[in-house]
């Protein structure tokens, strides 16, 4: 085999392309952080700012990052402006439901509408014209930015009932 000792440069790229290829991979996230995961009670308890708001108006910043224009419909833990902007990114509809107003099972044993990235952290996305009940500290949570359909009366969320019962608790 003759080796080409002009071509030396080229394998040398090659080699470094590959293992950055490989430190790339290796850097993604493998397990979430368990604080995205923890239980309601305790995200409620962590939380210095929870707010009911409806998301207004939305500004893309770059191509993946949204500025979001909320209005607070109620507080219910600490002190947000009438209109407030919270970051996010571009709405994915395929994570905008509310778990039949959170009465799902399936919602009440682990999951939320958001999820963790690959890079082990949660981007919301919101719909213009949809209430959210938001959990606005970080660390995110998966059930921290999720979507209200009722508010009031016989059909009111089930989520934003237990949320608004643990902080009148505290």
């Amino acid at each position: 085999m003759d080796i080409d000792l002009k071509n030396r440069g080229g394998v040398r790229s090659l080699l470094l392309i590959t293992l950055l290829a490989c430190t790339v991979q290796s850097l993604a996230c493998t397990a979430p952080p368990p604080v995205q995961y923890q239980k309601a009670s305790q995200l409620i308890a962590r939380t210095k700012h929870i707010v009911l708001a409806k998301a207004e108006n939305a500004q893309c910043i770059n191509e993946y990052d949204v500025s979001y224009r909320f209005k607070r419909v109620e507080n219910l833990k600490g002190k947000t402006k009438v209109n407030f902007h919270f970051l996010g990114i571009t709405d994915d509809l395929k994570y905008n439901h509310s778990f039949n107003n959170h009465t799902d099972s399936e919602f009440w044993k682990e999951a939320g509408r958001l999820y963790t990235s690959s890079d082990c952290h949660i981007y919301p996305s919101f719909t213009l014209g949809s209430t959210y009940l938001l959990f606005l500290d970080k660390p995110y949570h998966v059930k921290g930015f999720e979507k209200i359909e009722n508010v009031r009366g016989k059909n009111k969320d089930k989520w934003l009932s237990y949320v608004q019962n643990k902080t009148l608790d505290e």
